[in-house]
C-alpha cells in the first residue's frame, strides 16, 4: 500500500520545467532513493513533498490525505514530514539540545527526557547536550539533524543528501545508521542524491529522474539489471553498450556470442552487459582481445580490452587484482547469465 502519492506533479520556474508530470507511489515502510544528474529535479521534486515550495499542476497525497493539488497546499509544518538537508542546516546560535527540540514544546515538563532519549535514539552522547554544532563533527552534526527531525514523528521523512559533505569512510557508515534508526521506527524514507552506489545500498525503491522527468521506477536490482534505457543503465553503473544483431535470442558482440534475455527473438537492438557478468581469462587460445590499459582500484583492476577481431572499440572490464593480466596479453572471455536488451 502507497503511503506516498504523486499524480502529474509539475513545478516551473520561468520557462523552465523543473519537475515534469511526475507519476510516483512509495509504499509505507520503503525506504526510496530518488537518483539523477544534477538538474534532473530531483531536490525540486523533494521541497514540494516537505511543502517548501507549491506546485504548479498535479496532486499530492499522504495515507490518502491531500497535501497540494497545485491550487491549495498544507503548510509545511503540518504535513507529517520530517526534512534533512544537505548541511543539516542547524541553529549555529543554539545547543545541540535545543536544536532537536526546536520543535517541541518549551512548556513540556518532558522535554529535557525527551531529547535525551532521542540522542540516545541516533547515538549522541548525553555529554553533547550543551555543545553548540560548531564543536561537533560533520557527522555528529547530521545525526543532530536526524533527532530534529523524528522529534515531530514524522510519518515520512526526507533525506536531501545529506551524506554528501561527509568524507568516504563516514558516509557509508552514516548511510548504515541512519538506514537502521529509519528502519527500527518503521518511517518510510525517501533520500535524494546522485551517488548511484548510495542509491543501491540504501534503498529498497529506485526512482531515476532525468530533466524533469521520471523516466524509471522499481525495485533497485530490477533498474540495474533491466534498465529501460541506456541512460538509466549508464547512470547506475559501468555499462557494456552494444548495437547488435540477433537471431532466436543470441546476440553477435565483438567479443563473441552471448545470450540475452529474450529467448527466440529476431532482429536488431541495443544490448547491455555489466562487467562483473564477463570473466578474463589470459591466453592466447579463443582469445578475443587484447589488454591495451590497466588500472588498479585496490581489490579490483579496470582493464581496457580492444576486440581482436572486429573494429576497433575500448571496453572497459573489471577483474579481480589477483588475476588481473598485463597489459599487452591476449584474453579470453566467459560471459555470466543474460544479457539485457534495452528499450
Amino acid at each position: 500500500m502507497a503511503l506516498l502519492s504523486l499524480a502529474k506533479v509539475t513545478k516551473r520556474h520561468g520557462d523552465v520545467v523543473a519537475v515534469n508530470a511526475v507519476d510516483l507511489e512509495v509504499p509505507a515502510g520503503a525506504r526510496m532513493a530518488v537518483i539523477g544528474p544534477s538538474g534532473s529535479g530531483k531536490t525540486s521534486l523533494l521541497r514540494l513533498i516537505a511543502g517548501f515550495e507549491a506546485m504548479d499542476a498535479g496532486s499530492i497525497r499522504l495515507g490518502g490525505a491531500l497535501l497540494g493539488d497545485g491550487q491549495v497546499g498544507l503548510p509545511a509544518h503540518k504535513r507529517q514530514i520530517g526534512y534533512v538537508a544537505q548541511e543539516g542546516a542547524l541553529f549555529p546560535h543554539l545547543s545541540i539540545g535545543d536544536n532537536i527540540g526546536f520543535g517541541l514544546d518549551r512548556a513540556d515538563p518532558d522535554r529535557a527526557n525527551k531529547i535525551a532519549k532521542l540522542m540516545a535514539r541516533v547515538g549522541l552522547s548525553p555529554s553533547m547536550v550543551d555543545r553548540r554544532p560548531h564543536q561537533v563533527s560533520g557527522g555528529q552534526q547530521q545525526r543532530v539533524a536526524l533527532a530534529r527531525a523524528l522529534a515531530r514523528k514524522p510519518r515520512l521523512m526526507l533525506l536531501d543528501e545529506p551524506f554528501s559533505a561527509l568524507d568516504a569512510g563516514l558516509r557509508e557508515s552514516m548511510r548504515h545508521t541512519v538506514s537502521d534508526i529509519l528502519g527500527a521506527a518503521g518511517i518510510t524514507t525517501i533520500l535524494v542524491t546522485h551517488d548511484q552506489t548510495e542509491a543501491l545500498s540504501f534503498a529498497d525503491h529506485l526512482a531515476v529522474l532525468r530533466d524533469g522527468r521520471l523516466v524509471q521506477a522499481g525495485l533497485p536490482e530490477d533498474l540495474y539489471h533491466r534498465p529501460k534505457d541506456a541512460f538509466v543503465a549508464q547512470f547506475l553503473g559501468e555499462a557494456i553498450l552494444f548495437d547488435v544483431e540477433m537471431v532466436e535470442g543470441v546476440a553477435q558482440t565483438p567479443l563473441g556470442l552471448v545470450v540475452t534475455d529474450r529467448p527466440k527473438h529476431s532482429g536488431r537492438g541495443q544490448l547491455l552487459l555489466r562487467p562483473e557478468q564477463i570473466t578474463v581469462r589470459p591466453g592466447r587460445d579463443g582469445a578475443v582481445a587484447r589488454v591495451i590499459g590497466r588500472s588498479f582500484r585496490g581489490p579490483y583492476v579496470r582493464l581496457t580490452v580492444v576486440p581482436l577481431h572486429s573494429a576497433t572499440r575500448e571496453i572497459a572490464l573489471m577483474v579481480s587484482n589477483s588475476t588481473a593480466p598485463a597489459v599487452g596479453d591476449h584474453v579470453r572471455l566467459e560471459f555470466n547469465g543474460t544479457a539485457h536488451m534495452l528499450g
